[in-house]
C-alpha cells in the first residue's frame, strides 16, 4: 500500500499517531513538503517550496486548462475554488490594509500587486501536484486540512482520480478527539451510514439520555475563557503596552546588534514589533468597540429578535463551502428585510475579526434598520438560548440551536443537516413567506416529535463510532475499508 501525505504547518498527534501506523505497517510512505520528513525514515519526497510554479510553456499552459476543463465538468466543481477558499490569499485580497507591521507573505504581494498572476500560479501547483500523484501512483492520499490552494486541489484530483484522501482532524461535537473526514467538504461516510442505520433499528435507546443543553452551557463557560486568553483575539490595556515598551526595545537593540538587521519584519515575534502590532489593534479596536452593543439576560429574555453570528473571515468553510454566502453584509442584508417587523436581527461577529475589518463595515450595518451588532467578547449562550429563530450558513451555532429546540436556518449545507431538525429556505424571493411559516410551526412540530431529542442523541452516538482514540484499532478499521473499496470515494 502506498500512503501520499500532505503536510501542513501545524503538526497534530493525530496525523504522527497514522503516520506510526503506515511505517508499522510497512507501507510506502511519501509527503509533500517538509514539516515529517526527519522522523519517518525512508520515505519519497516532494518539495513543494522548491518547484517553479511558473515554468510553464504557452503550448503546455493550453494544454493543462484543458485538462483542468474536464476534471471540472467531471466532478462538477470549479478549480477556482483553490483560490477563492485559500484563506491566506483571500486575507491579501479582502483586507489590503490590515495594518503596516503585519507580514505579507509571497502569494499575499502577489495577490495584491498581480491578480491575475495567481491564475497563472494554480496552473503550475496543478502541474506539480500531477506529476506528484503520477509519480508516486498512492493508494491512499491524507491532507492536513482543506484550507488552501494547493491542499483543495490536491482533493479535487484525487476526486476525478478515484484516489481515497482523508483529512484527519478534530471531531465537529467530540472536539477532544480525532476523526477523519472523507471529502472537501468534511464528510465522513461512516459517520453517515452509522446514523442512518441507529435512526433505522436503535433510535429507541436514544429516548432517554443525557441532557444536550447542560454540556452546551458549560462548553460555552469554556470558549469564554479561551476567548479571554486568546493571544489573536485580546488587546492589552495601553498602560500595559507602555510599560513594557522599554524592556521589549532593549531586546530589539540587542536583537539588531547580533543580527545585523535593522528591521527584521521577518521575524514575528521580535519584542518590538509586537508593541507595535498591540498598539496598532488597541487603537482600532477601541473605535470599534464603541458600535457594539450589550443586552442584558432580561432584554433578551423580552425581545423577539433573530440570530445571526458570523465566522472568522476569511474562512474556507464560508468561502469555499458556501460561496453565496461568504460576503456577510449581503447575507445581512436579506436577513434584515426578510425578517417579520418586530424582529430585530442580532448580529455578532467573531471576535478574530474585530479590528481586522475595515471601521466602515461596522458602521454600515449598524445603519440598516432592525440590525444590532452585539458585543462579539459577551456570553455567546445568552444570545442563543433566548432567540426566537437562529441563522447560519454552516456553523457550529446551528448544532447548538438543534440542542436547545430552536429553530434552526442553514443557509448552506452543514454536517447536521442530516438529522432532518433544520430548516431551508427553498425560495429566497419568498424567505419572509418561508421565515413566517417557521416561527408560526416550529414549536407544534417538536412538541408532536417525540423522537426531536433522541435524533440528536443518536448524532452524538454515531460522531463517537467513528472517532479514532485506540489509535492502532480505530485506524486499522478505516485501513480495512479502504481495502474492501479501494476506489470509493465519497462525491461532492
Amino acid at each position: 500500500m502506498k500512503v501520499l501525505f500532505f503536510s501542513g504547518i501545524v503538526k497534530s498527534s493525530l496525523e504522527r499517531n497514522i503516520l506510526n501506523e503506515i511505517v508499522e505497517n510497512g507501507w510506502e510512505l511519501g509527503i509533500i513538503g517538509n514539516k515529517y520528513q526527519a522522523n519517518y525514515g525512508k520515505v519519497k519526497k516532494y518539495d513543494c517550496h522548491s518547484f517553479d510554479y511558473f515554468d510553464i510553456s504557452d503550448n503546455e499552459y493550453n494544454q493543462i486548462l484543458s485538462q483542468i476543463e474536464n476534471i471540472e465538468n467531471e466532478i462538477g466543481i470549479s478549480f477556482k475554488r483553490c483560490f477563492f477558499g485559500d484563506r491566506h490569499l483571500n486575507f491579501a485580497l479582502t483586507r489590503k490594509h490590515v495594518g503596516f507591521v503585519i507580514k505579507k507573505s509571497p502569494l499575499r504581494k502577489m495577490a495584491i500587486t498581480n491578480p491575475d498572476k495567481i491564475l497563472t500560479f494554480l496552473v503550475g501547483l496543478y502541474k506539480f501536484l500531477n506529476n506528484v500523484i503520477n509519480d508516486f501512483k498512492p493508494d491512499l492520499v491524507l491532507i492536513h486540512s482543506f484550507a488552501g490552494a494547493p491542499s483543495l486541489m490536491l482533493g479535487m484530483l484525487c476526486e476525478y482520480k478515484k484516489i481515497p484522501y482523508w483529512a484527519p482532524l478534530v471531531g465537529r461535537i467530540h472536539r477532544q478527539d480525532g476523526i477523519i473526514y472523507q471529502d472537501l467538504f468534511y464528510r465522513n461516510k461512516e459517520l453517515i451510514d452509522i446514523y442512518k442505520n441507529i435512526l433505522e433499528s436503535e433510535l429507541d435507546k436514544f429516548i432517554e439520555g443525557e441532557d444536550l443543553s447542560e454540556k452546551l452551557e458549560q462548553f460555552h463557560l469554556t470558549i469564554m475563557d479561551a476567548v479571554k486568553n486568546d493571544p489573536r483575539g485580546k488587546t492589552e490595556d495601553l498602560i500595559n503596552i507602555i510599560k513594557r515598551s522599554p524592556k521589549a526595545l532593549r531586546e530589539t537593540i540587542i536583537y539588531y546588534i547580533k543580527n545585523k538587521r535593522f528591521w527584521p519584519f521577518e521575524d514575528r515575534w521580535l519584542p518590538s514589533k509586537k508593541i507595535l502590532e498591540q498598539c496598532w489593534k488597541f487603537f482600532k479596536r477601541k473605535l470599534r468597540e464603541k458600535i457594539f452593543i450589550d443586552f442584558s439576560e432580561q432584554e433578551l429574555m423580552d425581545m423577539d429578535y433573530a440570530y445571526f453570528p458570523l465566522h472568522v473571515d476569511p474562512e474556507g468553510s464560508t468561502i469555499c463551502e458556501a460561496p453565496v454566502w461568504a460576503n456577510p453584509v449581503f447575507a445581512i442584508e436579506l436577513i434584515a428585510k426578510m425578517l417579520p417587523f418586530k424582529y430585530k436581527l442580532l448580529v455578532r461577529d467573531h471576535y478574530l475579526n474585530v479590528g481586522v475589518r475595515p471601521l466602515g463595515f461596522y458602521k454600515y450595518l449598524s445603519k440598516i434598520p432592525g440590525v444590532y451588532l452585539v458585543n462579539p467578547y459577551g456570553s455567546a449562550f445568552s444570545y442563543l438560548k433566548n432567540a426566537n429563530l437562529v441563522f447560519t450558513d454552516n456553523g457550529t451555532v446551528g448544532w447548538e440551536g438543534l440542542i436547545l429546540g430552536k429553530p434552526v436556518i442553514t443557509l448552506a449545507n452543514a454536517h447536521y443537516d442530516i438529522t432532518g431538525l433544520t430548516y431551508k429556505i427553498k425560495n429566497f424571493s419568498e424567505m419572509d413567506k418561508e421565515i413566517l411559516e417557521i416561527l408560526k410551526n416550529h414549536n407544534n412540530l417538536i412538541s408532536q416529535d417525540a423522537l426531536y431529542q433522541a435524533k440528536l442523541r443518536a448524532y452524538v452516538e454515531a460522531e463517537r463510532r467513528t472517532l479514532i482514540k485506540n489509535f492502532k484499532q480505530d485506524i486499522k478499521r478505516y485501513w480495512q475499508n479502504i481495502k474492501n473499496n479501494p476506489s470509493e470515494v465519497i462525491s461532492c
